[in-house]
């Protein structure tokens, strides 16, 4: 065997997720033949192939369904036809739509307002109280995640507000009809409505819209909505009025932009099963869980079982140890489920009062 002939190790794959595909990245790799890509959709799962015979050092899966994650390799291939190395592991996630606003706006219908895209911006310049809108054309969504950036062009009164409607009955409709708005104010408090009536709490999040661009994020799962404002969780809600529906844009009283919007409908199923111990003269709570199609687990701990719960760490697996416990202090515990997307599942049954103790 020549084993100069051999292909060198092949490494730094990326995988990066759009619209309707998945776009995978290596180093080019001199002595390999050929490559050939894998996917899976769980670490558990066994690797499929996918395409082979490829000469280049790129590949644009087209296959991935919208708003589903999977993990990729690419294995070399030498001239005989063998694998000879395997790259490291890459995971991506497609959106069921992404909209940059580069190429105009002709995804988008306006329901009321004067709508324009220009320069990756989509904006919105009447000042009426009658709500402008602008409706995503031909898709609804029931479970989903989604985010828009959002500037207020306007006062900080807070009768000025922009965000996302979502789970619209009929497209036109205005959110005084049906849906839920997700919208924050010009002095900064964000919040939930339906028909023009608060659902849950309102957060006052201490930014300004009118002097920055803010992220908004919906993750609508069941009847649980939750709100995030720049990629911190500060709401979450039930309501069980709307499952499902055509997603758009509003402002109300004032001219407002928004950019890079993005949905997945891939929502991880909620973790079941929380429990945790502590043993005596131990500093420590262990805590166990039944796995959900999650990639990945987001642990939080409060004092109260009404919270306010704070996240204390990751796992990939479906144990945690919580190396903080406070001697004789009693704590509560819940889980959420992460996929690739970033979306989150509902949260786990709450474990607790348990208490480290001597």
């Amino acid at each position: 065997m020549n084993i100069t002939n051999l292909p060198n190790i092949l490494s730094n794959l990326t995988a990066a997720g759009g619209q309707g595909s998945i776009t995978l990245n290596w180093d080019m790799d001199a002595k390999a033949a050929t490559y050939k890509v894998e996917r899976k959709m769980n670490s558990g799962d066994a690797y499929t192939t996918i395409a082979s015979s490829l000469t280049g050092s790129s590949y644009r899966d087209t296959t991935a369904l919208n708003g589903t994650s999977y993990i990729y390799r690419v294995a070399s291939v030498d001239s005989l036809g063998s694998v000879v190395n395997t790259s490291n592991e890459a995971t991506a996630a497609n959106y069921a739509y992404r909209d940059f606003f580069t190429n105009g706006s002709s995804n988008w219908t306006a329901n009321a307002g004067t709508w324009s895209a220009s320069t990756g911006v989509y904006n919105q310049t009447s000042k009426t109280n009658n709500p402008p809108m602008s409706t995503l054309n031909g898709l609804t969504y029931g479970n989903f995640q989604a985010q828009a950036v959002v500037k207020i062009n306007g006062s900080s009164n807070p009768d000025n507000w922009a965000g996302i409607v979502f789970r619209k009955t009929n497209a036109a409709d205005s959110p005084w009809t049906s849906g839920y708005l997700f919208v924050i104010q010009a002095n900064g408090t964000v919040g939930f409505s339906r028909q023009g009536t608060a659902v849950g709490p309102a957060a006052s999040t201490g930014l300004d819209p009118t002097a920055q661009y803010v992220t908004l994020k919906v993750v609508a799962n069941g009847s649980t909505l939750r709100g995030y404002v720049n990629g911190s969780l500060v709401i979450t809600t039930t309501d069980t009025t709307w499952s499902s529906g055509y997603f758009g844009l509003v402002t109300f009283n004032n001219s407002a932009s928004f950019q890079n919007v993005l949905i997945t409908n891939s929502i991880p199923a909620t973790p079941t099963s929380l429990s945790g111990s502590s043993a005596t003269g131990s500093q420590v709570v262990n805590l166990t869980w039944t796995a959900s199609n999650a990639n990945s687990y987001v642990v939080m701990r409060a004092t109260s079982a009404s919270g306010p719960f704070t996240m204390i760490g990751t796992a990939n697996g479906t144990s945690f140890t919580d190396n903080y416990a406070l001697i004789n202090h009693a704590y509560y515990y819940l889980v959420t489920g992460v996929n690739y997307a970033g979306a989150e599942s509902n949260d786990s049954n709450i474990a607790g009062p348990i208490a480290a103790s001597y």
